[in-house]
């Protein structure tokens, strides 16, 4: 019993657990970032789009699921993926730009999109009350740009763990990435909660894998069917399911 000591709260029959966050959408409002530097890029451009901004929008969300899946599937590097759906971008408003104003275009969306990075209003408090609880993050962004978002957001020490799907090769929903982080943690993965905002991604690859999902569904989507998988919609609501399941975390 000596190597579980460590895993045992002093409340009875409680069980401290890792906890494993998702970053964008679930964390950060990566979504809204997004928006607004789109529009300060379309402003920069002065094109006559033709469409409202929640069109551009999605053909923007379109293209990088897209182009981004690439370059998980390391078709293209992460410099090739940023290139190539600003090119597929432009190209469904019928806009043809050289290769010096699809990089000039990027760096426009890039600054703002970082100028404009937040985390969403339930999280300090939600952190807060995980405080003596060990944290991690599993994200399947760009490892140096989420390090960047947890740093200018304020958040980057409360993380033990951070594991992105660039440095290993794999992306969520594959097991192996939360095996990987939970190897990176010295905990073993039935002892491990994970929260994100992505059904296939997070929710269920994160429980085939042998965690504790709980999916942040914040658009609320949730029809009563998700069996097995606790379901929140803020963040406000996860200390008191965690006491709910008896899982000591404040």
């Amino acid at each position: 019993m000596e190597g579980r000591s460590n895993r045992i709260s002093n409340r009875e029959n409680e069980e401290v657990f890792m906890i494993f966050f998702d970053l964008d959408g679930t964390l950060l409002d990566h979504d809204s970032a997004v928006k607004k530097a789109l529009i300060r890029m379309i402003k920069v451009k002065s094109i006559d789009w033709g469409y409202g901004e929640e069109e551009v929008y999605k053909v923007w969300s379109e293209n990088l699921e897209k182009y981004y899946e690439l370059y998980l599937k390391g078709k293209l590097s992460h410099s090739e993926q940023r290139v190539e759906r600003m090119k597929a971008f432009y190209k469904k408003f019928d806009v043809d730009l050289s290769d010096e104003e699809v990089e000039e275009s990027f760096n426009t969306y890039l600054e703002a999109y970082e100028n404009n990075w937040r985390l969403y209003e339930d999280v300090i408090e939600c952190l807060s009350n995980l405080r003596s609880s060990q944290l991690g993050i599993i994200s399947n962004g760009y490892f140096p740009q989420q390090t960047d978002k947890l740093k200018n957001t304020g958040i980057f020490d409360l993380f033990k763990v951070i594991v992105t799907s660039n440095e290993l090769g794999i992306a969520k929903p594959k097991r192996e990435i939360f095996l990987h982080a939970c190897e990176k943690a010295q905990v073993n993965v039935q002892d491990c909660i994970y929260i994100g905002d992505r059904w296939d991604a997070d929710a269920i690859g994160s429980s085939e894998a042998g965690m504790k999902a709980i999916w942040l569904d914040r658009a609320g989507t949730y029809n009563g069917s998700k069996d097995n998988i606790e379901v929140i919609n803020t963040l406000k609501e996860l200390s008191p399911l965690l006491c709910k399941l008896k899982i000591s975390n404040i």
